[in-house]
């Protein structure tokens, strides 16, 4: 009696096609196939179990909002703290949704200004320039020059 995985797929093809006279059909192929092997063969085998894929978060928001989300889950939050996590949860939600730009307010020297960044713009970027505008001896000149760089474009 021959018995493979190739046996076994015209087997489960053959049941599928004709359920009720499949024993037949079959052991006109292979004689000596029994309804134990065509039980045995139509079992289905347990698949593994597969990690789900998912995009990675790159976007500031989205970043943001998962970093909040975890604090929410991780402990036990006085009623103060749940409040304000909740609230920055529901203005990153909106001005997500709303594909706002990421207004970023740079103080120089006593100057204000507010450089715009996509909605879509990567954390890294974000947190680059931020740290370019801490860095020491940084004026509105030179960090604009390097916004336009990152972005394309001026804010003022």
């Amino acid at each position: 009696m021959f018995h493979s995985s190739v046996a076994a797929g015209f087997c489960k093809g053959v049941y599928q096609k004709n359920k009720l006279f499949a024993i037949e059909e079959i052991r006109t192929k292979y004689p000596g196939y029994t309804e134990v092997l065509l039980h045995a063969d139509l079992l289905k085998k347990k698949s593994k179990m597969r990690k789900k894929k998912h995009k990675p978060v790159v976007d500031l928001r989205r970043c943001q909002l998962e970093k909040l989300a975890r604090k929410l889950n991780g402990k036990d939050l006085n009623e103060q703290d749940y409040q304000i996590i909740c609230c920055r949860i529901v203005l990153l939600r909106n001005a997500h949704n709303l594909r706002l730009p990421i207004p970023l307010t740079v103080t120089l020297k006593k100057h204000t200004l507010v450089y715009s960044f996509n909605w879509r713009a990567r954390e890294t970027v974000v947190k680059s320039f931020v740290d370019l505008a801490n860095s020491q001896g940084m004026t509105h000149e030179l960090l604009g020059l390097r916004y336009k760089k990152m972005t394309g474009y001026y804010s003022f």
